[in-house]
């Protein structure tokens, strides 16, 4: 989560990401359009993940996702 004062663009060092985690609902199309887009643009060495319901505990994990060479040809990429 990022805290700012105003809302809006602004500016930030690249290195200074180092994880997302997408929502219980965002969608394979969501998550692989950032995923390359962030790749595209220069973010190395950011952690995907995605919040998933545990079916046995009534609590959330954590998932890490990684796009494969077939994930990016869907894309165009």
């Amino acid at each position: 989560r990022i805290h700012q004062k105003a809302k809006g663009l602004f500016r930030f060092l690249k290195e200074s990401i180092s994880q997302i985690t997408f929502g219980l609902r965002t969608s394979f199309n969501e998550i692989g359009a950032i995923m390359l887009l962030m790749e595209s643009s220069g973010y190395k060495d950011v952690e995907f993940r995605q919040v998933v319901l545990d079916k046995n505990e009534y609590k959330f994990k954590y998932n890490t996702i990684k796009l494969n060479p077939v994930d990016k040809e869907a894309y165009g990429r």
